[in-house]
């Protein structure tokens, strides 16, 4: 069990400070460039908070189901790994739509 909440905690922290560090980025784009640049760091800000609470959810019910070693602790480890995979998957595509949408190439 404390494997789970230490786990669970460092993806909440991990997840915050990547987070403030997007919005701080975010912050001084606009300053420099403008708001029209910053929506990247909007989305990326928003998937880790979405991303983390699910995870975060997930996680606690896991714990519970453990804690209280039901069997079905089993079936909470799958979707954590699914939540996981399509965590990075839901990255990989919002970059690329953005980059794919938003930046031009040199003529």
């Amino acid at each position: 069990i404390p494997y789970w909440c230490l786990t669970i905690a460092f993806n909440v922290l991990a997840s915050m400070m990547i987070c403030g560090r997007l919005l701080w980025h975010r912050h001084t784009v606009a300053k420099v460039l403008g708001k029209s640049h910053t929506t990247l760091y909007a989305t990326l800000s928003a998937m880790f908070i979405k991303s983390a609470v699910l995870y975060v959810v997930v996680g606690i019910i896991h714990v519970v189901l453990f804690a209280r070693e039901s069997s079905y602790h089993n079936i909470s480890l799958g979707v954590m790994a699914q939540v996981e995979v399509s965590y990075f998957i839901r990255l990989n595509n919002s970059i690329v739509k953005y980059y794919c949408y938003n930046v031009s190439l040199p003529t």
